[in-house]
Parts: C-alpha cells; sequence; structure tokens
C-alpha cells in the first residue's frame, strides 16, 4: 500500500520495571469479525502438534481401546485472535501498573469472555461441529477459554483422526492418544487444541515421611522408621512457621486472612473432620471446610495426604480466611485436576489459588502448556492470584524424585508453575553452619533454635527464625549426612528451579522424547540483581521451608482419623515435606495481604520491585544449591569440577547467591515486612523516542526500528511492542522488542505500508 496518501503511525507500548503510561479499553468489546469464513470441510485438515504424551511409544503400545470405550469430559481449547490476545496484554499490564485508570478493575469471566473470547459465531461453528460428529456438548467455560464434550473413542478417531490406544509401561497401565489430532482447516484459528488425552496423572510435590508418636517422657516424636542419626524430630508446627515467617505481629493486629477465600486446587477429597481435628490440635480457630466437586467426587485416593496438608497448611497460616477445596474424580481421558482448576478460575469466588501439582512441560505439550497458560493468565484478569509448587526434584523436573536414582532427562520445569501468569514456590530448608562439625556441635546448634526440652506439645517450639538454604536432599548442607554425598543411595529430592525451556514449540515424539525449541519468554516483571539474562521465564519466584527431615524437621499433618486426637495418653501424627507445603503456605501469606489490601492478580508485578525497594520482605538465601547427581551422558550431565560436596560426580543444578537465583528466587519471605511494604513501591515514570529508517515504504519492507527508553528512576528493562494507531479490535500488533540498557532495535518487516 504505497500511496503517500495512507498515513500510519506506530507507537510503543512499554512494559517494563519502569512503566510508562498507556491507555487501556477495559469495557465490553464489540463482536469481531468471525474467523471462520470457510466451509467446514472434514477433508481439509490441520494438525495440533505437540499433543502426544512422550511416554506413548510404540515399545508400550498394547492396541487400540474398543470403539465404544468411553472418552468423557474432554475440553477443546479455544484460542483468542491474534488482535483480542494484544488487547489482552494490554489491559493485563494496566490492571497491574499502579495509578492506571485501570489498576486493580478486575474483570468478572463473563466480562473476560465478552472483551477477550472467541466471537458468538465462532463458538457456534465449533460447537456444531462437535455436536454433528456426535459428541455430546456439556458446556463452553465462563470464559469462553474452552469447550466441555464428551463421546466414546470411535467418536474420537472418526473426529480427530486418532486413536485411543491402552499403554503398558512399568506394570502402569495407561490410555493416550496415539498421534495428534487433526481439525478441519476452517476451525483452525479458533481451535489451541484439546487437554491431554490420556490419563497420566499429574504429580503430587509432597515428601510423606510417614507417621510419627509423641514420647511424653522425652517429650520428643519418635519417627516410626529409621530416621536420621539425631534422634530429635522438631515439628514446623504452625506457631513455628509463624515465628520464622514473621507473621505474629500480623495476628496480633487482627489480620488472619478474614474475609479472603483460599482455593486449593486437589485430585482428592478428604474428610472435613480430620481437618477440624488439625485445627483444634493447634489451637486455630474452627471454620468449617469447603469442598467443590466438579462432576464425580473422587473420594479419599492416592493423594488425599496433599489434600490434607494443602487444607490444613493453608489454614494454619491464614486461620481467618475461608479454605475451599476443588476437586474432580477425572475420567480415563480427562484428568480430574484440569477440572478442577478450570472449576476454580470460572467459579471466581477464591482470590488467592494454589496448586500443589505437576508435570514437566515435555511431558505436558503443547495443548497441556496452553492449558496452563491461558487459565492463569484468566485467573490474573480476574485478580485471582495463582500459587503453584516449583516441584521436588530440583531441576530435574520431568524425572520421578520418588525413585532412588540419578536424573535422565535433563533440566526440566513443572509446565503448571512455568506459566508468566502465576507464582512459582520453591523449597527450603534450614541450614546449620555444624552440619560437617560433629554431633556435639550440630546438637548445641540445634539447641541455640530449638526447645529440645518442651514439655508441651503443640506449643512454639523454635527460639528464634533459622537461617535458610535450598531444600536438596542429595547435596544439601543437611546434618543427616554431614553434607557429605551419599553415592550408594542417589536420589534427585531437591527443590526445584532453573529455566523454562519447552513452553513452546513441542513436535510429537519422535520414539523417545519430545523435542523443545523454547521456553516461556522472559516476563516484564521478572528483572533485578540475580536475575539470568537469559530471555526466558525462570523458576521459583519465591520459596518457603519445604524440608522432609533432612535437618531434623517437617510438618505435622493431620491425615487419618486417629491422628492428633491423644487416645490412652498416646498420640500420633503424619509428618511431610515437599513444595506441596510451600505453595498453600505462601497462598495463605497472601490471605493476609488480600485483607488490607484487596485481590492483588499476578502479584509478582508487586513482588520483583519489592525485593529491590524493600528487601527487609525477604530472607535471602545465599548458601547452598538444588543440585542434583544425573546419569552420565544424559542431557545437560556434566562431571563437577566445584570445591564442594558435588565434585568429582555427574550433576547439574544452580546455586544460591545474593539477590534472586535458579535454586529460591528471591529466597523466603518476611511476612510483616511484606505486609507493610506492599502498597508502598515507587513506579518510575519513563519517557520513549521511536525513531523508523525510512517513512515511506511498501508492506512487507523491511524497516529498521529503533526505541530508547529513559527513566527518571534507573534504567528501563523489560519489553516494548510495537503497534500501530488503528483501533485495538484491527490491531495484531507488529514486534516485541527486549531492551537492553534501555534501547531496543530491529528490522521489521510487518509495518502496513504507507506514509509514516
Amino acid at each position: 500500500m504505497p500511496t503517500a496518501s495512507f498515513r500510519q503511525s506506530v507507537r510503543c507500548l512499554i512494559f517494563s520495571t519502569l512503566i510508562g503510561a498507556i491507555s487501556t479499553i477495559t469495557g465490553a468489546q464489540s463482536q469481531p469479525a468471525s474467523r471462520v469464513t470457510q466451509p467446514i470441510d472434514n477433508r481439509v485438515r490441520v494438525t495440533l502438534k505437540g499433543s502426544v504424551h512422550p511416554l506413548a511409544q510404540a515399545r508400550y503400545d498394547q492396541g487400540p481401546v474398543a470403539n465404544s470405550f468411553p472418552a468423557e469430559r474432554m475440553l477443546l481449547l479455544l484460542q483468542r485472535s491474534p488482535d483480542r490476545e494484544l488487547a489482552l496484554q494490554q489491559f493485563l499490564r494496566e490492571a497491574h501498573r499502579p495509578g492506571s485508570p485501570s489498576y486493580h478493575r478486575w474483570l468478572t469471566p463473563e466480562q473476560f469472555a465478552a472483551n477477550y473470547g472467541p466471537a458468538d459465531s465462532e463458538i457456534a461453528a465449533v460447537r456444531g461441529w462437535l455436536e454433528q460428529q456426535g459428541f455430546s456438548v456439556a458446556r463452553v467455560t465462563r470464559g469462553r477459554t474452552a469447550i466441555e464434550f464428551s463421546g466414546s473413542a470411535g467418536q474420537v478417531r472418526a473426529a480427530f483422526h486418532t486413536e485411543i490406544h491402552l499403554y503398558a509401561i512399568n506394570g502402569e497401565r495407561h490410555y493416550a492418544n496415539n498421534l495428534d489430532p487433526q481439525v478441519p482447516a476452517a476451525l483452525a484459528p479458533v481451535i489451541a487444541g484439546i487437554t491431554p488425552i490420556n490419563d497420566f496423572p499429574p504429580t503430587s510435590y509432597v515428601k510423606v515421611l510417614g507417621q510419627a508418636a509423641y514420647d511424653r517422657a522425652t517429650h520428643k516424636f519418635v519417627p516410626q522408621w529409621t530416621f536420621p542419626e539425631h534422634n530429635d524430630a522438631f515439628e514446623f508446627a504452625p506457631g513455628d512457621f509463624a515465628l520464622q515467617y514473621d507473621l505474629n505481629p500480623l495476628y496480633t493486629a487482627g489480620v488472619t486472612g478474614i474475609g479472603v477465600t483460599i482455593g486449593l486446587i486437589g485430585a482428592s477429597n478428604v474428610d472435613p473432620s480430620v481437618v477440624a481435628t488439625y485445627r483444634s490440635f493447634f489451637g486455630l480457630p474452627a471454620s468449617p471446610l469447603n469442598v467443590v466437586i466438579d462432576g464425580l467426587d473422587p473420594g479419599e485416593n492416592y493423594a488425599v495426604i496433599e489434600s490434607y496438608l494443602d487444607v490444613e497448611e493453608a489454614g494454619a497460616v491464614a486461620p481467618g480466611a475461608a479454605i475451599t477445596l476443588y476437586t474432580s474424580a477425572g475420567t480415563s481421558v480427562q484428568n480430574g485436576l484440569y477440572l478442577a482448576a478450570m472449576r476454580a478460575v470460572d467459579d471466581d469466588v477464591a482470590s488467592v489459588l494454589s496448586t500443589s501439582y505437576g508435570t514437566c512441560e515435555q511431558y505436558l505439550g503443547s495443548t497441556g502448556n496452553v492449558f496452563w497458560n491461558a487459565l492463569w493468565e484468566q485467573a490474573a484478569a480476574q485478580g485471582q492470584t495463582s500459587f503453584v509448587s516449583a516441584g521436588d526434584g530440583g531441576p530435574a523436573g520431568c524425572d520421578n524424585f520418588n525413585t532412588p536414582q540419578p536424573a535422565q532427562l535433563g533440566i526440566a520445569m513443572n509446565g503448571f508453575s512455568s506459566t508468566p501468569w502465576n507464582v512459582s514456590v520453591g523449597g527450603t530448608d534450614f541450614y546449620y553452619s555444624s552440619y560437617n562439625q560433629g554431633s556435639a556441635a550440630q546438637q548445641s546448634q540445634l539447641d541455640t533454635y530449638w526447645d529440645t526440652v518442651q514439655t508441651i506439645f503443640p506449643t512454639t517450639s523454635l527460639l528464634q527464625p533459622i537461617p535458610e538454604q535450598p531444600w536438596n536432599d542429595p547435596f544439601g548442607l543437611n546434618l543427616a549426612n554431614g553434607g557429605v554425598y551419599q553415592p550408594g543411595n542417589p536420589n534427585i529430592v531437591a527443590g526445584s528451579g532453573g529455566p523454562s525451556t519447552c513452553a513452546t514449540g513441542i513436535d510429537a515424539p519422535d520414539g523417545t522424547y519430545a523435542s523443545c525449541t523454547a521456553g516461556y519468554p522472559k516476563p516484564a516483571w521478572q528483572s533485578g540483581k540475580g536475575v539470568p539474562s537469559d530471555g526466558v521465564r525462570d523458576l521459583p519466584d519465591v520459596s518457603l521451608y519445604a524440608a522432609a527431615g533432612e535437618n531434623d524437621s517437617f510438618y505435622p499433618i493431620c491425615a487419618e482419623p486417629g491422628d492428633c486426637v491423644v487416645s490412652d495418653g498416646d498420640l500420633t501424627i503424619g509428618i511431610v515435606g515437599g513444595t506441596s507445603a510451600s505453595s498453600p503456605a505462601m497462598a495463605g501469606i497472601m490471605a493476609l495481604i488480600n485483607q488490607k489490601y484487596g485481590p492483588q492478580g499476578q502479584a509478582n508485578f508487586i513482588l520483583y520491585p519489592l525485593a529491590a525497594q524493600h528487601p527487609s520482605a525477604f530472607h535471602d538465601v545465599a548458601v547452598g544449591s538444588n543440585i542434583v547427581p544425573c546419569q552420565q551422558g544424559s542431557p545437560n550431565c556434566t562431571l563437577s569440577t566445584a570445591n564442594d560436596n558435588t565434585k568429582g560426580y555427574y550433576t547439574f543444578g544452580y546455586y544460591a547467591g545474593p539477590g534472586y537465583d535458579l535454586a529460591t528466587g528471591l529466597g523466603s519471605v518476611d511476612a510483616a515486612q511484606l505486609f507493610n511494604n506492599w502498597n508502598s513501591l515507587s513506579f518510575k515514570s519513563t519517557s520513549t523516542d521511536l525513531s523508523l529508517s525510512q517513512t515511506s515504504f511498501t508492506h512487507g519492507t523491511p524497516v529498521m526500528v529503533s526505541v530508547g527508553v529513559k527513566g527518571s528512576g534507573g534504567t528501563p528493562t523489560g519489553g516494548v511492542e510495537l503497534v500501530t494507531t488503528s483501533a485495538p479490535e484491527n490491531n495484531p500488533g507488529l514486534q516485541l522488542l527486549t531492551l537492553q540498557s534501555g534501547a531496543a532495535s530491529a528490522s521489521v518487516n510487518s509495518l502496513p505500508g504507507g506514509q509514516y
């Protein structure tokens, strides 16, 4: 379009740690033109790549299931148009920017759908096609992000050109699709994928140690298994947590989470009477547990310990908050956790959410990563803060941390936790500087921090806050092994952290594992001292205590009807660890903040600048690592030459250090300081200069675009988005540029032709 009479202008949307003002449209949007512009022809197909689980391999394949095999409660994921996605990104930045007219003007699911969802005609076309294929359509989600439908394996094969097969893997039976599904090309612009069509369960990040009995004579817990060499076992009870993380000043001031609802997303139901016993036993106020079951009740199953930990820990940290457990039974081709999570976001009742499960990005595949990214994105637009456990396998997110062997599958992150729209919560352990100085010195340190002669249980046993290190069983600075690695008993149990590596660009498996091309791009809010210049989203964001006995401490829970009940003078209690505890605990702290400041959406917009401006709100963790052993010859695995306990072993992972690090993120928190400084951040102003190498050209001409951003309080970092001045409905966005020292430049060939 080379005519001189056609004029365009280009502007920059800055989203950085020094954020400039931009305008946002928050009202209802008019219906966009339908992207379904051609007749739906089942013979003309598009493949939804990255939809086969990497373990659905020929060597495990037992053949297809019968045509009548039920395929129920699948979710067809919808995608918004590029212009609506750009408008949503603009709204999210504005909704999280203090001083913006849209600041904290959160959306309802219906407003989210109307402003940013697919058009009515597009949804009608997709729904009509599903029904024509014989599927029953149960609903379109309130946020218009998915359509729930059910049918049979035969209908799945006919409609999507993929089969559901039975796979036998290491003695376990699983159902999964064998090929990437296909959809009519006419519908492809509206369809993002299908939630993983398999029953491979997400991993629970709880480390269950077992039960312990309270010895009234010694006033100690006696583990009912072989514990580390010390006989002391210190329960990290609610009172101890409050002292460690400075919650008591908030409780004294009446800040307990009153008026806030915490939603826990779990795979198992619980017995509310056991939760009530926990609260009574630890002196917490009585509060009924609300359970929301989406579909069928899963009952108490393999994940019941996880659910008890989640609801009890969140309620212990925020004793005045309302606690809701979201759960679902799922089906043979749909995990209930997806349904429960979708329900928690679509209900839009809980302003704080916590999920203690995960699957590595590689195993999620493209559509699995799309689901969790879109879900937490909707939650952030609604003002919900989503906390997700980073994981318990160090940087080895695809390996089974419950199996005693070195990592074999390389660096991988939990895809539930690696999106730009959730807060990833890692794990710490206590750090005793005497870990390698003999039992006498170690006992002296324990006596310094713990009441080792307590006579009443439950009570606060902790005497003062303890320094922390990354939770790390194999290479931690631990009392249990004196900081000496045990090669005869290898494991990878450690707090997870590292770069997102496989959130996008996943192809179908080629016989072994899915290939990866990129992780999530670095979010604008993830900047500051220590943050790697790697261009991708890094995990975790924050960390809290998660250890499972490495330094003789654990979380006590009630998980059976007889737990936390004194019977004939005896008392037993369940003891656990894992980042499964860190996430609901952080959700509890967030509930205290919400009590005063209201819903916060993606809290990382505050956490990272808060760490820079008020470092006292964080406990910087600067010793230790999340390094784990790995199998020689496996991806990312190298022989360590470091002068520490990793030397001479094949390892990978990350060290803690000043500021942000890939082992603990920003560190753990001081809740009172976090609360008191939450609303005291200063966001500096910016000015932007934009220049083009030429001002008259045809569409497709490469034009050098240069941007300079100046800030009144430092050098801006983050990203610059190029957009035209056309209406948002027709504005797809042109290119994202990353600032380096306050400047960015690139050759852009997507500018509309004309005179500028």
